[in-house]
């Protein structure tokens, strides 16, 4: 698996806030040494985070983000990430997360 380091950084975050995050509050909890170079927006997030063991996506997770820029707004819909099985995760990262 590629990017271990960044998933388990990830993982870390998640596990440690039960309620669920989204992608950007998940990049600010993340350690700057890790995330500098591999976790540089929440697509990157997303694609890390895609196949995850453990980890319930939640498309209406009721977060949504408004924009502007300049004369519009845009409204949106965020995932949010939240831990349903810590064990299956651990199991899928390798047995490692800590």
């Amino acid at each position: 698996m590629r990017k271990i380091q960044a998933r388990r950084a990830i993982a870390e975050v998640l596990i440690d806030n039960p309620t669920g995050l989204t992608g950007a509050e998940i990049i600010t909890r993340l350690d700057p040494k890790v995330s500098r170079q591999s976790v540089t927006d929440t697509r990157h997030i997303s694609n890390l985070m895609r196949g995850a063991k453990g980890v319930e996506r939640i498309k209406d997770g009721g977060v949504g983000v408004m924009l502007t820029d300049g004369l519009s707004v845009h409204k949106y819909k965020v995932l949010l990430y939240k831990v349903t099985d810590e064990q299956a995760l651990i199991d899928w990262l390798g047995g490692r997360v800590r």
